[in-house]
C-alpha cells in the first residue's frame, strides 16, 4: 500500500526520516520514487543530499525503460505493511496496480529531468 496521500506531496520529506534511521534505504527509495512529480522533481534533485540522490538513481537506472511494459510487468518490489483491517481482492489488486503506477511515474519523472538538466553535485 502506498502511503497516506499527505505523505507524498513532497519527497524530501523521507530525508531526515532516512537519516534518523526511522526508514530503511529501500524504504527511503520507494517512497522518494512514490512522491516524485512534474511539479516536485527539480526541487528534489537540488536540495536532496549527493550519496541519497545517488540511491534513487542507482534504484531507477537498473529499472526498465518506461516503455518496456513486459519488463515493469515482471520487475517486484518488496513493502512491508501492516493493515488496520482485511481488504477484499479487488481492493488489494486495485492497490498494488496503484503502488506500481505511483513507483513506475515517479521513475519516468525523474528520468525526464534528468535528461533536461545536469543533476546538481
Amino acid at each position: 500500500m502506498l502511503p497516506r496521500p499527505e505523505l507524498l506531496d513532497d519527497p524530501m520529506r523521507f530525508v531526515p526520516l532516512y537519516l534518523k534511521g526511522a526508514i530503511t534505504e529501500s524504504e527511503f527509495r520507494n517512497c522518494s520514487l512514490w512522491s516524485l512529480n512534474d511539479a516536485n522533481v527539480n526541487q528534489f534533485l537540488a536540495s536532496c543530499p549527493a550519496d541519497l540522490l545517488e540511491m534513487v538513481l542507482s534504484e531507477v537506472a537498473g529499472l526498465p525503460s518506461d516503455e518496456d511494459e513486459a519488463g515493469w510487468a515482471s520487475h517486484c518490489f518488496f513493502q512491508i505493511s501492516t493493515a488496520t483491517r482485511a481488504f477484499t481482492t479487488a481492493e488489494y489488486e486495485q492497490q498494488l496496480r496503484e503502488v506500481r503506477q505511483a513507483f513506475r511515474n515517479g521513475a519516468r519523472v525523474l528520468r525526464a529531468a534528468i535528461a533536461q538538466h545536469t543533476v546538481p553535485r
